[in-house]
């Protein structure tokens, strides 16, 4: 049959690049009662190489406030690697507690759950082993020294895009993660060349403060405001373009 015939056209093109991993996107993420998802593709292809699931840690502390929960602290859970739950008992978490992991050492990393808009002051404030934390795009308030001394902190994943990353209130220059000197990933692709786009768009104070893997900067003419730190110590930072 005519129809089973198979033309140039129909085939696959040939893969002609080696796939290089991207960071690892969550798909769903857990409650605590079910698994969530996690999955890595390739930078160039779009491909998915990888599938992982996640569990939220157990032995948390909450505290009910209204129809959310907040997370106050470690409680009973022993994990190096702490999963938040997106929801807890049937109602989203919302917050994480002021001084919640404070002078926490045996923290590793941190995967922070869907419905988190807010973090408190001193919340992982000497938290000296942390090495990276996943941060979800309802996120709109880091609060006072929240990240204070977090010398290890390599890496910040945040799974929104640049927009909900600019939305973020960062109360002092220690209250963003990525003062520590690390690498910041927007949408699962480490920001190094970036473009702040066209728009009425205001760049936050510390909104970049401290990130390493920042070398160009590029800014539309409608950009009206750069608040106070926005860039500091953002030492990699080699070029700067206004107007494009």
């Amino acid at each position: 049959s005519i129809f089973d015939k198979t033309t140039e056209e129909d085939k696959e093109p040939p893969v002609t690049h080696e796939c290089v991993a991207d960071a690892w996107d969550i798909t769903t993420y857990p409650t605590d009662k079910t698994e969530g998802t996690k999955e890595q593709k390739c930078v160039e292809c779009d491909k998915t190489l990888q599938t992982e699931t996640i569990k939220a840690s157990v032995g948390l502390k909450f505290t009910k406030v209204g129809e959310t929960y907040t997370l106050q602290g470690r409680g009973e859970c022993k994990d190096t690697s702490v999963v938040v739950p997106s929801i807890y008992d049937g109602l989203p978490v919302t917050a994480i507690a002021n001084n919640a992991f404070n002078g926490d050492t045996v923290l590793v990393n941190i995967l922070v759950g869907e419905h988190v808009n807010s973090i408190g002051d001193n919340a992982f404030y000497n938290c000296t082993s942390l090495k990276s934390i996943d941060l979800p795009k309802t996120l709109t308030k880091t609060g006072s020294n929240a990240f204070y001394n977090c010398s290890l902190l390599e890496n910040v994943y945040f799974h929104g895009v640049l927009v909900d990353w600019l939305n973020i209130d960062h109360t002092n220059e220690h209250s963003n993660p990525t003062t520590n000197n690390t690498n910041l990933y927007i949408d699962s692709e480490l920001v190094v060349d970036l473009y702040i786009p066209d728009g009425e768009i205001q760049i936050k104070q510390y909104a970049f403060v401290g990130c390493d893997s920042i070398k160009s900067l590029s800014m539309a003419d409608t950009v009206n405001t750069v608040y106070t730190g926005a860039f500091k110590r953002a030492l990699a930072l080699e070029m700067v373009v206004i107007g494009t």
